[in-house]
């Protein structure tokens, strides 16, 4: 009997602990902060983050940060140099339809510039491996943001009349200069800058971005020229192209998917003209999500098992 009057006051003690812990927990939740992005330098010596719209940097070795000064609370998307040496990231405009401007800055917060201003929905900025060029999509005019998720845009007028194109666009860092260089029939749903940055390769569509993302085809689109090539056309959904580093090969992930964004199926490569298409995770009873080039043989990825 009194084992037994051990064990209840040990369970009473045990579960009014828990009640605090719990009570304390949702205490603390109001200051609880959320980590947007975070984005580690190529060289991997810093990293930069976004916590509730605000941008700072971190020195990995010091494990100190400071904040850039024109995050402005409503930071996103942030991206670094090739040469680790700068980063540059969107900031969005107050008011009822999508605008955004295009900052860059050192990485120790100096040289602090403003590259480009956006009416319409801008996202995805990267810098050229020349560091010569900061590209991004960017759908001008777009009176709403886009993507998978977000709602479409009432009709008015005549139906189909007016179609959004996500375009890839340029801002050359000398000048400054903003200029929309993929197809204006084309909607460009993700990219890669090829290593000599002369162009990209893509997931694409003609037509209406939130129609056709499921029958979108590998392009690659040349700076010089503007124009798109398609060097694959998949019979099933494809995602995430990705040049391998000498330019030889592209990597992706193909298979059954739903909405954008939601990546699965098997890992695929092919060379640069389209040609050699190799299921590089045929039978793996896994599912590829996303995946990164270490080396021109070797590429490391991330895979759902089993969920």
């Amino acid at each position: 009997m009194k084992e037994l009057w051990i064990a209840a006051v040990l369970l009473f003690c045990s579960a009014l602990y828990s009640q605090d812990r719990v009570a304390a927990a949702i205490d603390s939740l109001p200051a609880v902060k959320s980590i947007d992005q975070v984005a580690i330098s190529p060289d991997g010596s810093q990293v930069a983050y976004i916590v509730a719209g605000e941008l700072s940097v971190a020195t990995i070795s010091l494990g100190t940060a400071h904040r850039m000064a024109a995050s402005q609370n409503a930071t996103r998307e942030v991206t670094w140099s090739a040469d680790s040496h700068y980063i540059a990231w969107l900031n969005d405009l107050p008011g009822d339809k999508p605008g955004s401007q295009l900052w860059s800055a050192a990485a120790d917060g100096s040289d602090l510039r403003q590259r480009a201003s956006f009416e319409g929905y801008a996202q995805t900025p990267r810098y050229a491996p020349d560091d010569k060029t900061i590209s991004v999509l960017y759908i001008e005019g777009m009176p709403r943001v886009a993507g998978p998720l977000q709602p479409m845009t009432p009709l008015a007028g005549v139906v189909g009349s007016k179609i959004y194109e996500q375009r890839l666009t340029t801002i050359d860092l000398a000048s400054n200069k903003l200029m929309q260089v993929s197809p204006a029939d084309v909607y460009v749903y993700e990219y890669d800058w090829l290593p000599d940055s002369s162009g990209w390769i893509g997931t694409a569509a003609h037509g209406p971005g939130d129609n056709n993302w499921w029958i979108a085809q590998i392009y690659t689109v040349d700076i010089a020229k503007g124009n798109a090539t398609s060097i694959y056309k998949p019979s099933l959904q494809v995602a995430m192209p990705r040049w391998s580093p000498d330019g030889k090969s592209v990597a992706f992930i193909e298979g059954l998917m739903s909405d954008e964004g939601s990546h699965g199926g098997d890992l695929c490569t092919i060379s640069a003209d389209g040609s050699g298409l190799t299921n590089r995770t045929k039978d793996r009873k896994s599912s590829p999500s996303s995946l990164f080039w270490l080396e021109p043989d070797r590429i490391l990825f991330t895979e759902f098992v089993g969920g």
